[in-house]
C-alpha cells in the first residue's frame, strides 16, 4: 500500500512548487538589492570625482563663503550633479570642524532661492548615522545605509569622501527616496519567482492533464469493455430515441447485428404500448427521471419476448439530457420460473389444507373413544378395588387425559393452521373465570406446595363480551406451564385494565421477543365499547434462557428435546395460545430470566358488557373492621391484605400466638402442616380463640381426616385459592352473626 495518495501527493508537489518559485524571488530580490546598493556607492563616489579639489579647498564653511567664485561652482556642480540622477532627491557637501567635531554644511544641491538650502557654516539639520560618517572620515570608504528615515519617507543615504588640496575631511551626502527604486527590486523578484513556477509548474501541470485524460480514457475502455462483454443487453440512444450503441448482449438477445440495430429507433423494436404507458414514460423522459417498463420486444426471426425495460437518463456538463442508458432483462425465464412456483405454492397450500382438514377430523373422531376410556376409568376409580388394580386404572386415566389434551392441542392447531377457527363470543366474568381456572391447577399446585395467587384492578369490568373458551384455553395453559416448571415459590395471575377508548394504542408491558407463529391471523376489528385488558402469569421457576425466548411460541418447539426431559408436552401450547390471542385482537409477550422465573403476558380486545351492573363497591361491607391475616407466605399476605383494604378492612399482619394480645373483629389463618398442633395448644382458652370469627384457608388437596380435625377451630374452612369476592363475602356475613349475638359473643 503506498505511503502517500495520489491526491496527497499532488498537494506535496504544488507546495513545493511554491516554495521553490517564493526562494528564487527571495534570491532574486538579495542580489538585484546587492547591485543596486553597489550602483548606488558607484554614482557616489563618481559624483565625488566631479568635484574640484582647488576649488573646495578654498572654502572655510564659514558665511564668508557667500558670494565667493569658489562657493558658486561648487554650488553649480551640485545643482547639475543632482539634475543628472534622478533617483537622488538632496547633495550635501560638510565638513567636520577638527575643533568641536560638528559637521558643518560647505554646500548643498538646493537652488539659491530655495527656502531648504543651507547656508555655509550650518549645522547639518538632518539625521546624520555617526557610524557610517566616521566609517567614511577613518577608512575613506563609501558607505550605503538604507534605513535612514524621517517624516517626509525613508531614505537611502550615500557617503563618499572629497578630497581637497587642504587635506580636510571632506564628505558628500547623497539622499534617495527608497520607494522610488524598492518597488523595481520587488518587481524583479516576482519575475524570478514567475519563471521558477513557470519553470517547474508547466511540466508538472502538463503531466497531471496527462495522467488524468490517461485515467480517464483508462477508465472509458474499462466502462467500454464492461458493457461490450456484459451478458446483460444495452444500449445507449440519443435524446429522440435513436440507438447509438448496442452492445454484444443486445445483439445476442434479439439475434440483430450490431449494424441493423445502429441508427433505429429502439422504439420501433417493441410492440404497439397501451396508451397510458406511453404518457407515463413521456412523463419521465420530459421530467428526466429514471424509469422502468415491461414491454413485449421482437427478435430478428419475428419472435416476441417479455422484458422488463429500464432507462436512465445521462447529462452532459451543462446539466442537460444528452443521451439514455437502457438496460433490458429478460423475462421469459424469470416469468415461467415465477408461475412454476405459483403453481407449486397452490399445490402445497392445497396439500397442507388437505392435511388440516384431515387431522381436524380425525382428531375429533379419536376425542369419542378417549372419553369412553376416560370415562369409564373414572367410574372404576370409584369401586372397590384392590391398590394394585388402583395403580393400574389411574395409570389408564392419566394417559388418557394426556392423550386427550394432546389430541385438543393437534385439533386446535389444525383448525388454525386450515382457517377453520373462529371465536363463539358471549359474556363472561372475568373475576371468576380467573378463580376457576385457578382452580383446576390447585391440586397440583398443592402438591408441589406452590401458592397461586391473583389480583383483578377494581377497574376491570365485571363482565365482558369475548369467546369464553377460548379465553379459559389460554389461561389453563399458561397457569399449568407455569405449575410445571416451578419447582418451589408462587405462580400468581394479574388482570389490568390497558385502555378503554379503542383509539388509545394499546402499550404492552413487555417487547414482544419472538416473531409469531402465524402472521396470516390478523387482529379482530376494534368495536366502538372496545376494551383492552391485560393478562400476566408469572412464576418463579426456572426461567427461560434468552437464546431460547425467541422460539418458544414455534409450534412443535420444546426446550429441553432430550429423551431423557423431565417435562412432558408436544411444544404446541404456547403456538396455539398465541395465534389464540392473536384472534381475540391481541399479542402475546414473554419476559425470563433463567433460574428466577418467568412472566407471560397477552392482551385481548373485548366489549364490555353494558347489560350486567359494574362490580358493587366492597368498601361498606368490611368497612372500619379489623381483620387479623395469619400466614408464613409473604405473598398471600400482600393479596390478602389487599383485598381486606379494597373491602374497607384494616388488616393486622400477625402471628398465632399475637393473636390473644391484640384486638381483632375478625381473622383469617391459612393452615399448614404445623397448624393443627399449634391449635391444640393455643385454641383451647377461649379467651384467646374465637371459632366463630375465623375463616380457615386450606390446599385443595388435604385428607378428609385432616379437613375434618380443623373444622372446629374454624366458622368456615376455605380451599386455596380463594375467590376474594367469596372471601369477603363470608367475612361479612361473619360479622352479621356476631352483631346479632349476645354481647358475649361480640367481637
Amino acid at each position: 500500500m503506498p505511503m502517500f495518495s495520489y491526491r496527497t501527493k499532488i498537494t506535496i508537489t504544488v507546495i513545493a512548487i511554491v516554495i521553490a518559485g517564493l526562494a528564487a524571488g527571495l534570491w532574486e530580490y538579495r542580489n538585484a538589492h546587492k547591485a543596486r546598493l553597489a550602483a548606488v556607492a558607484g554614482n557616489a563616489r563618481r559624483s565625488a570625482l566631479a568635484i574640484h579639489p582647488e576649488q573646495l579647498s578654498k572654502l572655510t564653511g564659514t558665511r564668508a563663503d557667500e558670494g565667493t567664485d569658489a562657493y558658486g561652482r561648487i554650488k553649480r556642480q551640485l545643482i547639475k550633479l543632482n539634475t543628472a540622477h534622478p533617483n537622488v532627491e538632496y547633495i550635501y557637501l560638510f565638513r567636520q570642524n577638527p575643533e568641536t567635531g560638528a559637521l558643518v554644511c560647505l554646500a548643498d544641491s538646493e537652488p539659491f532661492d530655495s527656502p531648504r538650502m543651507l547656508r555655509p557654516g550650518d549645522p547639518f539639520p538632518g539625521q546624520i548615522n555617526e557610524a557610517d560618517v566616521l566609517t567614511t572620515l577613518r577608512t575613506g570608504a563609501t558607505t550605503v545605509n538604507e534605513f535612514q528615515s524621517d517624516s517626509t519617507g525613508r531614505w537611502v543615504t550615500t557617503y563618499v569622501p572629497v578630497d581637497s588640496f587642504d587635506g580636510k575631511h571632506n564628505i558628500m551626502r547623497l539622499d534617495g527616496e527608497i520607494s522610488v527604486w524598492n518597488m523595481a527590486l520587488y518587481e524583479k523578484a516576482f519575475v524570478q519567482a514567475l519563471y521558477a513556477w513557470l519553470l517547474f509548474g508547466v511540466p508538472f501541470a502538463t503531466f497531471v492533464i496527462v495522467r488524468r485524460y490517461a485515467r480517464q480514457a483508462f477508465s472509458i475502455r474499462k466502462l467500454s469493455a464492461a458493457m461490450e462483454q456484459s451478458a446483460t443487453p444495452m444500449m445507449i440512444v440519443s435524446d429522440t430515441g435513436v440507438i447509438e450503441y448496442a452492445n454484444h448482449g443486445l445483439c445476442a438477445l434479439t439475434r440483430y447485428d450490431r449494424k441493423e440495430l445502429l441508427g433505429q429507433v429502439w422504439l420501433g423494436k417493441a410492440q404497439a404500448m397501451p396508451e397510458h404507458n406511453i404518457t407515463k414514460i413521456k412523463k419521465f423522459i420530459h421530467e428526466g427521471k429514471p424509469w422502468t417498463e415491461d414491454f413485449e420486444l421482437g427478435r430478428k426471426s419475428g419472435a416476441r419476448f417479455p422484458a422488463k425495460v429500464t432507462s436512465t437518463p445521462v447529462r452532459d456538463a451543462g446539466g442537460e439530457i444528452a443521451a439514455y442508458i437502457i438496460v433490458i432483462v429478460d423475462m421469459t425465464e424469470i416469468q415461467r420460473q415465477a408461475s412454476e412456483l405459483r403453481l407449486a405454492k397452490e399445490s402445497a397450500e392445497n396439500a397442507d389444507h388437505a392435511k388440516s382438514v384431515f387431522l381436524a377430523t380425525m382428531s375429533h373422531e379419536v376425542r369419542t373413544p378417549l372419553n369412553g376410556i376416560i370415562g369409564f376409568s373414572d367410574l372404576l376409580l370409584d369401586t372397590d378395588l384392590s391398590t394394585e388394580q388402583r395403580e393400574y386404572v389411574h395409570a389408564i386415566y392419566a394417559g388418557g387425559e394426556t392423550l386427550m389434551q394432546l389430541t385438543g392441542d393437534i385439533l386446535d392447531y389444525s383448525r388454525i393452521e386450515s382457517g377453520r377457527m373462529s371465536l363463539a363470543t358471549e359474556p363472561c366474568d372475568v373475576r371468576t373465570l380467573v378463580e376457576n381456572t385457578l382452580e383446576l391447577a390447585a391440586p397440583r399446585a398443592a402438591g408441589k406446595q406452590l401458592q397461586l395467587l391473583h389480583e383483578i384492578a377494581p377497574e376491570v369490568p365485571s363482565s365482558i363480551i369475548t369467546d369464553t373458551g377460548r379465553l379459559r384455553q389460554v389461561l389453563v395453559n399458561l397457569i399449568g406451564n407455569a405449575v410445571k416448571f416451578t419447582p418451589a415459590g408462587e405462580v400468581e395471575v394479574t388482570v389490568r385494565l390497558v385502555a378503554r377508548d379503542p383509539s388509545e394504542p394499546v402499550a404492552d408491558a413487555f417487547p414482544l421477543e419472538s416473531p409469531p407463529a402465524d402472521e396470516s391471523q390478523e387482529p379482530s376489528p376494534s368495536r366502538e365499547n372496545d376494551v383492552v385488558l391485560e393478562f400476566s402469569v408469572r412464576d418463579t421457576g426456572i426461567g427461560i434462557a434468552p437464546e431460547n425466548q425467541s422460539r418458544i411460541f414455534q409450534p412443535f418447539t420444546q426446550l429441553d428435546s432430550s429423551n431423557s426431559r423431565r417435562y412432558d408436552g408436544a411444544g404446541l401450547g404456547l403456538s396455539i395460545c398465541y395465534d389464540l390471542v392473536r384472534l381475540m385482537g391481541g399479542r402475546m409477550t414473554v419476559v425470563s430470566e433463567l433460574d428466577k422465573g418467568s412472566m407471560f403476558s397477552f392482551t385481548i380486545r373485548c366489549a364490555a358488557n353494558e347489560d350486567v351492573s359494574a362490580m358493587p363497591a366492597e368498601g361498606a361491607l368490611l368497612s372500619g373492621k379489623r381483620i387479623a391475616v395469619v400466614t408464613s407466605h409473604d405473598g398471600l399476605r400482600r393479596e390478602l391484605k389487599r383485598e381486606l383494604a379494597l373491602a374497607g378492612a384494616v388488616a393486622l399482619e400477625l402471628q398465632m400466638p399475637r393473636l390473644g394480645a391484640t384486638e381483632w373483629d375478625l381473622a383469617v389463618v391459612e393452615c399448614d402442616a404445623g397448624t393443627l398442633t399449634a391449635l391444640r395448644t393455643y385454641a383451647t382458652v377461649p379467651e384467646r380463640w374465637h371459632a366463630e370469627r375465623v375463616i380457615g384457608l386450606v390446599d385443595i388437596d388435604i385428607d378428609k381426616q385432616q379437613r375434618r380435625l380443623l373444622r372446629p377451630y374454624f366458622r368456615t374452612v376455605l380451599n386455596k385459592p380463594v375467590g376474594h369476592q367469596t372471601l369477603v363475602e363470608r367475612l361479612a356475613k361473619n360479622t352479621g352473626d356476631a352483631d346479632a349475638s349476645e354481647s358475649s359473643a361480640q367481637l
